[in-house]
């Protein structure tokens, strides 16, 4: 006779998510993301497998619902200098997004690690990426839209990505090798730069 799931963790459709992002991130650390199934994650957060199907209907929309998770905290805590260029501002917010991350370091490289993993995926994982990096540049008073806010977010995200590579071998405990990446990384945006170097508005 099959164990009985513990239906007290299934209070309530909030609760009922959080449960299972919870379960993601704690398999996502302990085994690659592309290979962790639906069983897995219902047991994890025992549950039913149609409990979980019922809150995400694919693994792609868990791992977004944790990027966007997390980057609601960073930005809704985020206290904006108006007197800071552009660049420093990209700076510090890139660099809370790191912060926030180390927290589940182990999960979210495993959420790297597995981008593009199908072809069907990789459509859907780069979109992903650069919502997500959209947002930090566009708290940054870093145009995103009309001609060339795509171009600022395209060069941005491609430097950002170095940075995550350095990111996932940097274990000081200050992330001072992601510092020193992303302070390079930024300076060597030469076609941005007087644009991002422009204080937000006079202090």
């Amino acid at each position: 006779m099959g164990k009985k799931k513990d239906k007290a963790r299934v209070s309530g459709g909030s609760d009922t998510r959080k449960v299972i992002l919870d379960a993601v991130l704690e398999l996502a650390a302990s085994y690659p993301w592309q290979s962790v199934s639906y069983g897995q994650i219902a047991e994890k957060a025992r549950m039913t497998i149609q409990d979980v199907e019922d809150c995400f209907a694919s693994k792609q929309d868990m791992v977004k619902a944790i990027v966007s998770d997390m980057d609601g905290r960073v930005l809704d805590s985020y206290q904006v200098d108006a007197s800071s260029s552009k660049r420093d501002l990209l700076f510090d917010v890139l660099m809370e997004r790191f912060d926030a991350m180390t927290e589940h370091r182990a999960a979210h490289l495993s959420f790297l690690k597995s981008y593009g993993w199908t072809y069907s995926s990789k459509r859907r994982d780069l979109n992903l990426y650069f919502c997500s990096l959209s947002r930090y540049v566009s708290v940054s008073g870093i145009e995103t839209r009309g001609l060339f806010g795509p171009m600022n977010v395209a060069a941005i995200g491609l430097g950002y990505f170095y940075v995550l590579t350095v990111w996932s071998q940097d274990s000081s405990s200050d992330l001072t090798r992601t510092m020193a990446a992303l302070d390079k990384t930024l300076s060597r945006l030469d076609w941005l730069k007087e644009y991002i170097s422009r204080p937000v508005r006079a202090a």
